[in-house]
């Protein structure tokens, strides 16, 4: 089993160590290889908005160097992370630069054999926005959300019930579990 990273946050910080969680819960229930994208080593540049991936095809994009290679590497694996710190109510500039350079997916989604699970941390609000935003793009490229999960990081840090909480949830969707309203419902995509 092979998961790609997409790490939009341009430090090993807080959205890092939680995957890094994740990571270590899963690997305790069965061997899973995680390979990370760290946006901020890629150098890619902002998005053109010129519209040619859409409009004559992915081949076209001025970046195609990067992006069909990091294109390639997501449709190697079999499930993708998407993590990014809340930056002002929003995804990272990373973050919204790789989605940008990927947006012709939504007019041809091609992921849907693979799972996804978005990750993020802040140091006060904004995650629900962060949340949506990650899981519809997920969504849009025909990814099967398994699961999401928000952290306040100054709480998980200095919170003793909050850590215990969001412990208690990575160890539940690191099982591949998602969590509904009233009841879990396993899932067997990672095992």
């Amino acid at each position: 089993m092979k998961i790609l990273v997409t790490m939009g946050s341009p430090r090993k910080g807080d959205s890092y160590q939680i995957t890094k969680i994740f990571e270590e819960k899963m690997n305790a229930l069965k061997k899973v290889e995680f390979k990370y994208l760290f946006l901020k080593e890629v150098n890619l540049e902002y998005c053109r908005g010129c519209c040619a991936c859409m409009a004559k095809g992915e081949d076209f994009c001025p970046a195609k160097d990067i992006t069909l290679k990091i294109r390639e590497e997501m449709l190697k694996s079999d499930g993708a992370f998407f993590v990014s710190h809340v930056y002002a109510h929003q995804v990272t500039a990373l973050m919204k630069n790789f989605i940008d350079h990927f947006s012709y997916i939504f007019h041809r989604p091609c992921f849907f054999d693979k799972v996804a699970m978005v990750i993020s941390t802040t140091g006060g609000s904004g995650l629900k926005e962060v949340l949506d935003y990650l899981e519809g793009t997920a969504r849009g490229w025909g990814f099967n959300l398994i699961g999401k999960i928000g952290i306040i990081a100054s709480a998980f840090e200095y919170a003793p019930k909050y850590r215990a909480k969001m412990m208690k949830e990575i160890e539940v969707l690191s099982g591949v579990t998602q969590c509904n309203k009233d009841k879990e419902t396993s899932f067997s995509y990672f095992r």
